[in-house]
């Protein structure tokens, strides 16, 4: 899937559920290089072996 040239997204979540969320759909879209931060420890390295 070819995705248009950006550099990058800024969001803002109220929960760590809603970052997993987030994170989750776009990796479903085909994007692969994500990068994501918390001050809660979150386990997103399952994202993509579901």
């Amino acid at each position: 899937m070819k995705h248009p040239s950006v550099f990058g997204y800024l969001a803002e979540f109220e929960t760590p559920t809603e970052l997993v969320e987030a994170a989750e759909k776009v990796y479903a879209e085909g994007y692969r290089k994500i990068d994501t931060y918390s001050p809660f420890q979150l386990l997103l390295c399952s994202i993509g072996s579901r």
